[in-house]
């Protein structure tokens, strides 16, 4: 796990902008540009939708596998 934590403290920084993002509401409260008929608004908050599901996923991936090399074999002893 020392490997990877720095790794993991990026991580969580990526998984807080996309709360922090949605927290300024009046940056993105337009309904201007529009993409596909969807009003600026919706298709924002489906890109951030979809940008932290990259770290999230990265995170759950490292913390099993550190959690999988920290398990004893079985039939050890700890």
């Amino acid at each position: 796990m020392v490997q990877w934590k720095g790794l993991y403290g990026v991580l969580a920084i990526l998984l807080i902008v996309p709360s922090l993002v949605d927290f300024l509401v009046w940056t993105y409260n337009v309904p201007s540009p529009s993409l596909g008929g969807l009003p600026f608004f919706w298709w924002f908050q489906i890109f951030w939708l979809g940008f932290s599901v990259v770290p999230y996923a990265a995170y759950a991936i490292l913390a099993n596998r550190d959690e999988d090399q920290s398990a004893p074999a079985s039939g050890e002893m700890p």
